[in-house]
């Protein structure tokens, strides 16, 4: 099973119409998305939210699943100095900048594009340094799956959004939408290599 996470549906958005994922009428305060093998949590911003979602998801378990066997996925937009705005990149780590807590992901090794390591923030940075990538979600989802051998089992991407050339002031719903639809084929292919 393949549980994926994003904190707005416009990250999620590529991967709804991809799986033809439809919302589950079961949980209508929540918004989730299911089909067979996959079902998709949009969490909204933040660490709190994500970890919520997360603990949610991971009660989630079909009839005869095998929990070891769900892989997770979590995909967003994240600021960086490096690689470039438009450019789709998979965590190699991640680390929490509110605990300082670290977790390896080896899960990045399977991707042929661009790795780095993600910083964990409470609010979005203006002042990118070289060689960090900021998001507001990771660390809650790794903080909620708990055990740091499930860390193996989950898959993070960011597309950077925002950097020094583009400040995080300058995004709008369109310019993320615009960006997102433009990498919609590499965002679906990370379920698909999860999948397979």
């Amino acid at each position: 099973m393949l549980k994926i996470i994003t904190a707005f549906r416009t990250e999620a958005q590529p991967y709804i119409d991809h799986y033809y994922l439809q919302r589950d009428p079961a949980e209508p305060d929540l918004q989730v998305y299911v089909c067979d093998g996959i079902v998709l949590g949009i969490c909204g911003k933040g660490r709190e939210n994500a970890a919520r979602m997360t603990q949610y998801l991971a009660g989630r378990k079909p009839a005869g699943a095998d929990e070891l066997a769900t892989t997770w996925l979590n995909f967003g937009i994240a600021g960086a100095a490096s690689p470039e705005v438009g450019e789709l990149v998979c965590a190699r780590s991640v680390t929490s900048m509110i605990s300082g807590q670290e977790w390896i992901l080896p899960l990045a090794r399977k991707y042929h594009g661009h790795t780095g390591d993600v910083d964990t923030v409470d609010r979005a940075v203006s002042t990118y340094e070289a060689n960090h990538i900021y998001d507001m979600e990771s660390a809650g989802i790794l903080e909620a799956i708990g055990d740091k051998s499930r860390s193996q089992t989950i898959l993070i991407a960011k597309l950077v959004s925002d950097g020094p050339q583009s400040p995080v002031e300058s995004l709008t719903r369109q310019s993320i939408r615009d960006q997102i639809g433009q990498r919609s084929a590499e965002i679906v292919a990370l379920a698909d290599m999860l999948l397979h």
